[in-house]
C-alpha cells in the first residue's frame, strides 16, 4: 500500500511540474530551453567581410550581441608562404557615423605557418549592435606605462 501511494506520489509530482513547464512557455515563448529571441546579429559586409592585413586574412564568423553582451568569432588565416608571428591584434569596431564604438585586443603571441587558419572569442559586456565597420591592426605595440608615476 505504500509503495503505491508513494509511486502515485513521485508521478502525480512529474506530471504536475510537466504540465507547469508547458504551460510558463506557452505564456513566454522567449523562455523556451533557454533561449532567447534578443539577439542581434550582425552580418553588414564591412563588418564581416575578409580583411587581409600584411598577408594574413581575418574574417569575423560570428559577431551577435545579447542583452548587452557582444560576442565576435575571429577567424585568422596566414594566407603568406612563410611563417608569420602574430603577437597581438586589434579590432577596431566603429558605428556608421564613423564614431569607435570600441578598440579590442586580442594577445594570440602564436606562430602562424602558411596556410594555417586559427580562431578566436571575444565576449564582452558592451553593446556594439550599432556596429558597421570593422578594422584591423595587427602586431600593435603596447603604451608605455610608467607604473610609478600613475595618479591615486
Amino acid at each position: 500500500m505504500k509503495k503505491k501511494i508513494v509511486l502515485s506520489l513521485v508521478l502525480g509530482s512529474l506530471f504536475v511540474s510537466g504540465c507547469s513547464c508547458s504551460i510558463r512557455n506557452k505564456q513566454n515563448p522567449e523562455s523556451n530551453n533557454g533561449i532567447n529571441d534578443n539577439v542581434t546579429v550582425i552580418t553588414d559586409e564591412n563588418v564581416v567581410a575578409p580583411q587581409d592585413v600584411n598577408g594574413v586574412v581575418f574574417e569575423n564568423i560570428g559577431f551577435q550581441v545579447q542583452d548587452g553582451v557582444a560576442t565576435v568569432v575571429t577567424q585568422y588565416t596566414n594566407t603568406t608562404d612563410s611563417e608569420f608571428k602574430l603577437d597581438n591584434y586589434q579590432i577596431i569596431i566603429t558605428d556608421k557615423d564613423g564614431v569607435i564604438l570600441t578598440t579590442l585586443v586580442d594577445m594570440v603571441n602564436q606562430t602562424l605557418a602558411p596556410n594555417e587558419v586559427k580562431s578566436s572569442n571575444m565576449t564582452f559586456e558592451l553593446d556594439v549592435s550599432t556596429a558597421a565597420k570593422v578594422d584591423y591592426e595587427i602586431n600593435v605595440e603596447s603604451p608605455n606605462i610608467d607604473l610609478e608615476n600613475l595618479p591615486e
